[in-house]
């Protein structure tokens, strides 16, 4: 095995053992208000860095496309749980502006796959790095 999929399996295995602790402790404390988009983001994080494995062990565009996709989302689907979380203290902007960023952001990564596939994991992270900001 080359050492990018020897990290890829590794992120993968440690974010689903983070989404896990997630999920544990949530069945077993009051989950707070944003806790379950926090779980979700974490659990689509985990299965977008094992297909993203898996992508790389077998090299087919479509497993890491929706690789990419899967971990494009997992910042803004923070964001919501956070902005559910800290309902007291407003945030800037709403969360239906993370979902029309997060649907605009995925286009872009379909539309980076089909032009340059080279530099689609480029793309795909400069662009989660401008929904970010």
């Amino acid at each position: 095995m080359s050492a990018s999929l020897d990290a890829l399996l590794a992120a993968a295995t440690m974010t689903a053992a983070a989404a896990a602790a997630f999920t544990v402790f949530g069945r077993r404390h009051a989950a707070q208000r944003g806790w379950r988009w926090w779980q979700a983001a974490t659990w689509l994080a985990a299965a977008g860095a094992a297909l993203a494995a898996a992508a790389a062990a077998s090299g087919h565009a479509l497993p890491r496309f929706l690789a990419e996709g899967l971990l494009l989302q997992w910042p803004l689907t923070l964001l919501i749980g956070l902005r559910r979380f800290h309902a007291r203290d407003a945030l800037p902007l709403h969360a239906s502006v993370d979902f029309a960023l997060l649907m605009a952001a995925l286009p872009v990564l379909g539309l980076a796959f089909a032009v340059v596939p080279a530099q689609a994991p480029h793309i795909a992270a400069a662009a989660g790095s401008v929904v970010l900001l």
